[in-house]
């Protein structure tokens, strides 16, 4: 199978929330996504067997790396910053709080450009996983 956009899947892995369901249809390409909180399974069962019954879906959603990918970052730094990374991202609101410590260092592009290499080996590895090939 060949995905001709890589990038809506990282779109798809990103942007949804931990109650959402993310699924890639291996035969037409489609992603569906659904909340938890507004279809019940059975519903999600019907939508997903709207498209055809031979169809295989592949739940899109990648295992939350927001985290790991964040913690990767702060290893890049040194001394002070990386330690005041870590005493604010562990703290309440950390992310956006590490995100305003990033942007005072003037590191927040640096870290867009990281965070940008990581969703994409982290989406590489995926397709890998589910033998799915994608023109890049």
């Amino acid at each position: 199978m060949k995905i001709n956009d890589l990038f809506d899947i990282i779109d798809q892995c990103q942007t949804h929330k931990t109650e959402d369901y993310v699924f890639l249809n291996i035969v037409s390409k489609d992603i569906v996504y659904f909340n938890d909180s507004i279809y019940s399974v059975d519903e999600l069962d019907n939508i997903l067997q709207e498209y055809d019954d031979d169809t295989d879906w592949i739940p899109v959603k990648v295992e939350s790396f927001e985290r790991d990918m964040y913690q990767e970052f702060f290893d890049l730094q040194e001394g002070h910053l990386k330690e005041k990374l870590y005493l604010v991202f562990f703290s309440r609101g950390g992310y956006s709080k590490a995100k305003t410590v990033m942007y005072e260092a003037g590191i927040i592009d640096d870290f867009y450009r990281f965070r940008n290499q990581y969703q994409r080996r982290i989406v590489f590895q995926w397709c890998e996983e589910h033998q799915i090939s994608f023109e890049d």
